[in-house]
């Protein structure tokens, strides 16, 4: 259950699909850079839609991880889209790259 009104929680999930789309849109390129790619999808998020853009790509996993903080641990870079996950991020001293939605 929700305190949002079925209208906020309308725009909240159109802005979260607009931004899983930006994120997947970038994973081409990401999987160049990056030896390792790892999706901590989250809770609310429809993980189908990082497994069908992470397919065709052998350096992408998906975390199993319950804490943050292990993630953090094992990473360089967070990519994230207004998320605590980023504010950790800067927090722990990881690069940090928010992804804006358009």
């Amino acid at each position: 259950s929700t305190r949002l009104s079925d209208k906020n929680v309308n725009i909240s999930t159109k802005e979260q699909l607009k931004l899983a789309n930006r994120i997947c849109n970038l994973v081409p390129s990401l999987s160049e850079i990056f030896k390792e790619i790892v999706f901590r999808v989250h809770p609310f998020e429809n993980e189908e839609i990082y497994l069908e853009c992470a397919s065709n790509f052998k350096n992408i996993a998906f975390s199993k991880n319950k804490y943050l903080e292990e993630d953090l641990k094992n990473c360089s870079t967070v990519l994230h889209g207004y998320s605590n996950a980023g504010i950790e991020s800067v927090i722990t001293g990881k690069k940090n790259i928010c992804c804006k939605v358009q």
